[in-house]
């Protein structure tokens, strides 16, 4: 069984304002620094008229339960996103590979008014491992929603200062 989780934000900035953000290297590396990533590699970083693809490597702790810190304490994952545009946004189609976890999801940022937009982000976490798979899946949906949290303050405080 999946797990489901979803986010909106709103931010006071257009799509193409967030868009700016999303493909510049120092926001990139400035954002998985201070979200506490022990090491990352930007793959690949494709930018073609209406399409990004962005490829990030990251070795994070694994903040999940005691069972499963015994096996593993930090987590590997190899995280793909690839946006198009989407009418006067944009969407994402999304994939993280974290051995035992596969996420997929989607993501969309959508102008709310003429000066801000909504980022919507909705994933399904799957853990293959038999009898504890759920408990892990739960585990994962809660450190998402905490990342998501801390993802929004740093984007609020990065657009404030290089807009």
């Amino acid at each position: 069984m999946a797990k489901k989780i979803s986010n909106t934000d709103r931010y006071d900035h257009t799509p193409s304002e967030i868009m700016g953000m999303l493909q510049n290297i120092d926001y990139l590396t400035e954002k998985y620094t201070a979200l506490g990533d022990i090491q990352f590699d930007i793959v690949e970083q494709q930018a073609t008229d209406g399409n990004y693809v962005v490829q990030i490597d990251r070795e994070v702790e694994a903040n999940l339960p005691d069972f499963v810190k015994k096996f593993k304490e930090t987590n590997e994952m190899s995280q793909t996103e690839n946006w198009t545009v989407d009418g006067d946004g944009w969407s994402c189609e999304m994939t993280i590979d974290a051995s035992p976890a596969k996420i997929t999801g989607k993501q969309k940022v959508t102008p709310v008014g003429e000066k801000q937009s909504d980022w919507k982000v909705e994933m399904e976490i799957k853990v293959g491992v038999p009898l504890v798979g759920g408990k892990v899946e739960k585990a994962i949906a809660e450190e998402s929603m905490k990342q998501f949290g801390l993802e929004y303050q740093f984007n609020q405080q990065w657009l404030a200062s290089n807009s």
